[in-house]
């Protein structure tokens, strides 16, 4: 899940998560696992603020425009 920059900062993204959330949960799920690039912390912070937790770290894992970047992998358990 993404937003153009000119969508960010609306609350959008944060109500995509709520939904998503709540059709996860309601669909039965006890996990929901997610993986975010360190390097964006509003995505970070948005998923913390939901609950996740971050369990680990995957090096060089994604290379965009000929630089690797490190991700991290993220869950909430009900």
């Amino acid at each position: 899940m993404g937003l153009l920059p000119k969508y960010r900062g609306q609350g959008i993204g944060r109500r995509l998560m709520q939904r998503t959330l709540d059709a996860a949960l309601a669909f039965g799920f006890t996990r929901i696992e997610l993986t975010v690039r360190e390097t964006n912390a509003n995505a970070i912070a948005l998923y913390r603020s939901f609950g996740f937790e971050t369990e680990g770290r995957h090096r060089k894992a994604v290379c965009i425009g000929r630089r690797y970047e490190n991700t991290l992998s993220m869950a909430l358990m009900s």
